[in-house]
């Protein structure tokens, strides 16, 4: 019984580091992607 409450704790924690790996990992694609966009504003603002 003990070892499996020490695997399951294994497992959750290395879900939640997984989960915020992913969280950290699409918040930062998000910023490049919101930095891109403000560049091709500011291209289109100098066109008109």
């Amino acid at each position: 019984m003990n070892f499996s409450l020490i695997t399951i704790a294994i497992v959750v924690s290395i879900l939640w580091l997984a989960i915020y790996a992913f969280y950290l990992y699409t918040s930062q694609q998000q910023e490049q992607i919101e930095e891109e966009i403000n560049r091709v504003e500011r291209l289109l603002d100098k066109e008109d």
